[in-house]
């Protein structure tokens, strides 16, 4: 079954959710508010929906890119290579659980600063052209903001270190008690952070929790030193 079929509509629901979520009171151009979050929640389900189906029809002749010496990553990590964050195709991973069964990450960047992040557990076949991802990076490229969630977000990049916090804003614990309003700053989040790498990414995962005993965050280690290979799209 498409991923895209069904992506695209729940992204219509969110969107519109979190526009009013955050705006909060009542505001005179909510309905202006609200299509923009309609459509970007649109846009943005369907991009990850085009993705997964994409990456399920190509992962069949694909290696696991985790599998790979870590000695040649240290090396790149301490070399003067400045290799670019690229965004004409997208970055695929997959670990293995512990009942060895795999689980693939996807990471789709565009050059306004924002990454799109997908987690599977299978791939199916796609029918997807070269013609359909030039429009979803065309479009990607077009947009000027975004809807914060739990697969969409900002990135921050200097040089060759990056890194990105994904949450949900909807979540209870990264919402005021007293307010109802989403904090400024969540309380729970997952930071994927790391190294551009020549061919892909090196990017360590960890869960952080505010802690307001110690008032700072406390970190929960998930993945170390994964590797992402970059899957680009020809737009000849």
């Amino acid at each position: 079954m498409k991923a895209v079929k069904h992506s695209w509509w729940i992204g219509a629901i969110i969107g519109p959710i979190l526009t009013i979520v955050l705006v909060g009171s009542p505001n005179p151009e909510y309905g202006m508010l609200i299509f923009a979050g309609l459509v970007n929640g649109i846009f943005w389900g369907w991009i990850i929906g085009l993705i997964i189906d994409k990456v399920r029809g190509t992962s069949g002749n694909r290696q696991n890119p985790s599998t790979k010496s870590n000695r040649s990553d240290s090396y790149v990590r301490n070399s003067g290579n400045k290799p670019a964050l690229r965004r004409d195709g997208y970055y695929l991973s997959s670990i293995e659980t512990e009942d060895n069964k795999p689980i693939f990450f996807v990471l789709f960047f565009t050059s306004k600063g924002f990454v799109a992040f997908q987690e599977l557990d299978e791939f199916d076949d796609s029918e997807l052209t070269t013609e359909d991802y030039q429009q979803i990076l065309a479009e990607g490229e077009a947009l000027s903001e975004i809807e914060i969630s739990s697969n969409l977000t900002k990135f921050h990049k200097s040089g060759t270190d990056i890194y990105m916090k994904f949450y949900n804003p909807e979540d209870s614990s990264n919402i005021d008690p007293i307010e109802k309003v989403p904090y400024e700053e969540p309380n729970v989040y997952n930071k994927w952070s790391g190294q551009v790498i020549p061919g892909g990414l090196l990017l360590d995962l960890e869960t952080r929790r505010f802690n307001y005993s110690l008032k700072n965050y406390s970190k929960e280690k998930q993945i170390k030193n994964l590797k992402f290979k970059f899957v680009p799209i020809s737009m000849n």
